[in-house]
């Protein structure tokens, strides 16, 4: 669809991923943006639809870019890990921690948090993955394990993320 658009009016395409963000976009540069006609403004109404948010912007050499941010990142996670994120996100900034008056992780979960960071840092560094990856890796293969024994199949399989890097 974008990339009709982009042929058809001589422009380009591209597509963005940020994994530090968990947001993802396309980026539509063109000469011009028109959508004039029927088939114009039904492929408008089919962009933003799909998108989470449409914006358009002028380019430093006078181009029309629009970028579409897409939902690439639901399917990749849970709502609870996106509860996950949410909390990680809020709780990285002391102010609002202050102001919301959020309890603190209990000692098991924190001890639990502290394994996980050292377990990914561990992994990265020997693999020079990127640590988003690392963890997707880490759950799709430990998901169907019992949870009694999580953690010990975390190391196991950290270790053999690792020796599949070098």
């Amino acid at each position: 669809m974008c990339d009709d658009l982009a042929k058809q009016l001589g422009g380009h395409i591209r597509g963005v991923v940020d994994y530090e963000r968990w947001e993802a976009a396309i980026d539509v540069v063109l000469p011009y943006a028109e959508f004039a006609n029927q088939d114009g403004l039904l492929l408008l109404k089919s962009m933003a639809e799909k998108a989470l948010s449409v914006t358009f912007r002028a380019t430093d050499d006078g181009n029309t870019r629009i970028r579409l941010y897409v939902p690439y990142f639901e399917n990749l996670i849970s709502d609870e890990g996106k509860e996950c994120l949410k909390y990680d996100a809020l709780i990285k900034d002391a102010d609002l921690v202050k102001m919301l008056d959020v309890p603190k992780l209990p000692s098991g979960l924190e001890a639990f948090v502290v394994f996980m960071n050292g377990l990914l840092d561990s992994v990265e560094q020997a693999t020079q993955r990127d640590r988003t990856e690392i963890f997707l890796e880490l759950l799709n293969r430990t998901k169907a394990d019992d949870m009694n024994n999580i953690i010990e199949r975390l190391e196991q399989v950290a270790q053999e993320l690792i020796e599949e890097g070098n």
